[in-house]
């Protein structure tokens, strides 16, 4: 047994193994440190992508919000009621000329001209019972 040690060949399979097991062992080193790195590499992708989406969440809420608003204004513009569009339409004489020209009297139109004058008011002001007595005396002017 003594002759195994002195010719080498014991020796040399310790040192083959102790090489074998740094190997080994540089290895799982690196390959924990690639790991890592890896790890690392995603944390920061996701934190980033996490990032890009709050921009694009707050873009989208801004660009939202500013059609919301546009549609609001847009609503809530004045509009002409259905009163004053019909009154417009019917008891102008500036935009309805013919109320009064078939009346050949220049003192009936005028007077006809009063009366239109006046129902006009009694709608605004929602005065039924007058409106109805100045369209029958306005019915009667002829």
């Amino acid at each position: 047994m003594a002759s195994m040690s002195s010719d080498g060949n014991g020796g040399g399979g310790v040192e083959t193994l102790a090489l074998g097991d740094l190997l080994s062992d540089f290895e799982v080193k690196q390959r924990g440190l690639l790991l890592m790195a890896i790890d690392k590499a995603v944390d920061k992708a996701m934190k980033k992508q996490g990032e890009m989406l709050d921009v694009i969440k707050a873009q989208v809420e801004t660009r939202h919000r500013e059609a919301v608003d546009d549609i609001r204004d847009e609503m809530t513009r004045t509009q002409p009621s259905l009163l004053e569009s019909l009154m417009s339409k019917t008891l102008s004489v500036e935009n309805n000329a013919g109320l009064a020209l078939w009346i050949s009297d220049e003192a009936k139109k005028s007077q006809a001209l009063e009366y239109i004058s006046k129902l006009r008011n009694h709608l605004q002001s929602g005065q039924g019972n007058a409106f109805r007595s100045d369209f029958e005396a306005l019915l009667v002017t002829q």
